[in-house]
């Protein structure tokens, strides 16, 4: 439930900062949970938020921003869990790889259609300072990965870009796929469609980059 107390109109200091950054961040994914990015609006972020419009303002000046963080902070959680599935289990073959690297694929969702933004909305929008920003991010999150996976270093790397253009390309074709739904037909069709084509599309990508595991 909301809690109706009164709130301070800044942050007294570094915790609470960082605590009202996540109450931004978690307020603006929950509208964008039912509703377009275009849809959104920053008043609407505070008003979720509990917060002043003006308060809003001292974290992010505008929606891309607000945006970016919501990617960065998803980019470096999902890095962070894949890179130490990678660390701790080693896999080895292909059939071993697409496994933990689909593993939890459900909970990724936000972060695939927040890359979706980023390419179609975020980039061409934002500030170059936030832009930069979010590509250093996008970076290390990728040098970490990289530095994860048995195999060189040059594999690895076209790897994970391939890695990139199926979950982005097939998350949007299984999002279109829930538009062409029909009522009679199954439900979480876009889910089967991701979870299964992205699967076979992942292990056929791997067994053609990775010929010497098979």
């Amino acid at each position: 439930m909301p809690d109706d107390t009164p709130r301070p109109l800044r942050a007294r200091n570094a915790d609470e900062k960082k605590r009202r950054r996540t109450e931004i961040l978690d307020a603006a994914e929950r509208l964008w949970s039912t509703a377009s990015y275009s849809e959104l609006s920053m008043s609407q972020v505070a008003a979720e938020a509990q917060l002043a419009k003006g308060t809003l303002y001292l974290y992010f000046d505008t929606k891309e921003e607000l945006f970016l963080a919501l990617l960065t902070s998803h980019l470096q959680r999902w890095g962070a869990a894949c890179a130490t599935r990678l660390r701790e289990e080693r896999p080895r073959t292909p059939d071993a790889l697409t496994e933990v690297l689909l593993r939890g694929h459900s909970s990724a969702q936000p972060l695939r259609r927040l890359l979706l933004l980023y390419g179609a909305v975020l980039e061409r929008n934002a500030s170059p300072t936030w832009i930069q920003q979010a590509q250093q991010v996008m970076a290390q999150v990728l040098r970490d990965i990289v530095q994860e996976l048995p195999y060189p270093p040059e594999t690895s790397a076209r790897l994970v870009m391939h890695l990139y253009a199926l979950s982005v390309g097939w998350h949007q074709v299984a999002e279109l796929g829930t538009r062409f739904q029909t009522p009679q037909g199954p439900p979480g069709l876009g889910d089967l469609l991701f979870e299964d084509e992205f699967t076979y599309a992942l292990q056929a990508l791997l067994r053609q980059l990775l010929p010497q595991l098979v």
